[in-house]
């Protein structure tokens, strides 16, 4: 119940590696109205789950899912100045 009411609320999660904040790629597809163009947006963290729909396979309308599987992407840099690689970025898919 106390996870549902969070979903609900729009609760997000906040990861932090390498003291850069987790950031979620959002991709806003083409519509009817709009030209054939796909934006990417980042966002701080992710949700934390979401509300199940008829539009969504295999979920209950109105019931509250938590996500439970997490896709990291480190996004790093290296350079022959020093040993090793930096870290500067940071996805949850």
């Amino acid at each position: 119940a106390e996870f549902a009411s969070k979903i609900n609320e729009d609760y997000r999660v906040n990861w932090i590696v390498d003291n850069l904040p987790a950031a979620t790629r959002v991709v806003e597809p083409a519509t009817a109205e709009s030209p054939s163009r796909i934006i990417t947006i980042y966002e701080r963290g992710f949700p934390l789950g979401f509300k199940g729909s008829a539009d969504i396979p295999g979920t209950t309308e109105g019931i509250a899912y938590v996500y439970n599987h997490h896709r990291l992407v480190l996004k790093y840099h290296t350079d022959p100045a020093f040993e090793g690689a930096r870290i500067v970025g940071f996805e949850v898919e």
